[in-house]
């Protein structure tokens, strides 16, 4: 098994440091079968449950950001929250899901970045009539968006689930129009719908 770089230290110290020790984590090291694309050696995701303070349950994956993604470049690890709390096996099903997103531009031979939509993501667990997802930035303007540690920068990609009209708003229209869209419903990104 190989041993964490100091950038996935620095990276799972940064998430400690915000959110406390995790109420779980589950290592996730096998490489796709057949696969001769370079991937991270292992992808940890971490889980944060809804509590008194916060109804969101957060998840994080740690190890993503070791290898560097095809160009344009660049490191990221993701974030997923929904609201409420979720029952053990869902839980264990959305770290697998996001294990095996994380693996996406590697075995793609690109990139994600904030504003990137996946149109077809898979059966995301808890939100069962959605299979795209859609790459966003903090949800705050001051908001936590990278983690910096020896001139290496990870940026924190946040996974939200999106239905087929909203999709389809995304393409025919763009980015612009898609958060208008949700503005102007409501849409709580959090929830499935």
């Amino acid at each position: 098994m190989k041993k964490p770089s100091a950038l996935v230290k620095a990276v799972y110290r940064e998430h400690i440091a915000r959110f406390g020790e995790p109420a779980q984590s589950i290592r996730y090291e096998d490489a796709p079968v057949g696969s001769s694309t370079a991937v991270p050696a292992f992808v940890d995701v971490m889980v944060w449950p809804a509590d008194e303070e916060l109804d969101i349950t957060s998840f994080a994956t740690i190890g993503m950001s070791d290898q560097e993604m095809a160009r344009p470049g660049g490191r990221a690890e993701l974030h997923f929250s929904l609201e409420g709390n979720v029952d053990p096996q869902t839980m264990g099903r959305i770290t697998l899901f996001l294990a095996n997103l994380s693996l996406y531009p590697f075995i793609n031979h690109s990139h994600l970045d904030w504003w990137h939509v996946i149109p077809e993501a898979g059966h995301i667990p808890h939100f069962a009539d959605m299979r795209s997802v859609l790459i966003h930035p903090a949800f705050v303007d001051d908001g936590w968006s990278h983690i910096c540690h020896e001139a290496q920068c990870v940026k924190i990609l946040n996974v939200v689930p999106i239905t087929r009209p909203e999709l389809e708003v995304y393409r025919a229209s763009g980015i612009a129009c898609l958060r208008q869209y949700f503005e102007q419903r409501e849409i709580n990104l959090f929830a499935p719908r």
